[in-house]
């Protein structure tokens, strides 16, 4: 059975939302580092939290992005 055209349209948008999502992390990180930075090396805890939220929320999209490739 052949996919629909819209099936390959839809598969398109999710694949570029997982990367604008894996981007959304990846500056994250870059925030929480420039806060870390900001704040004088002292709100090392919560700066750290963030980075770590932001680097799973990259890790989790571009791993479901990279999913969405081999599978075609």
């Amino acid at each position: 059975m052949m996919p629909s055209n819209s099936d390959a349209v839809l598969r398109s948008i999710r694949r570029w939302l997982l990367v604008a999502v894996f981007l959304l992390g990846i500056g994250i990180i870059v925030l929480a580092d420039i806060a870390y930075t900001v704040s004088g090396y002292g709100d090392g805890p919560i700066s750290a939290a963030v980075g770590v939220t932001g680097g799973l929320i990259a890790l989790i999209a571009g791993a479901n992005a990279l999913r969405t490739l081999s599978a075609e």
